[in-house]
């Protein structure tokens, strides 16, 4: 995305805010607010320049406020 010209704000929206507006679910999803899903992707910093993979940099998932994905450390 960063690529294609595309800032942070954009690349953020794309991933989060747009989505869960676009498929109705921006009342519960698409922001870290309290109350919401909380499926989160946590990454390290800077791990995700020249990434292809899906989980490349992740070291955790969450999905409805669980882990579903761990790094091995």
């Amino acid at each position: 995305m960063a690529e294609a010209a595309m800032n942070f704000r954009q690349v953020l929206a794309s991933l989060t805010t747009a989505p869960a507006e676009r498929f109705g679910e921006s009342k519960r999803s698409g922001s870290i607010t309290v109350g919401f899903d909380a499926n989160l992707a946590v990454v390290e910093r800077g791990s995700l320049s020249g990434c292809a993979g899906s989980v490349c940099g992740s070291v955790q998932t969450l999905r409805q406020g669980k882990i579903i994905y761990q790094a091995v450390q």
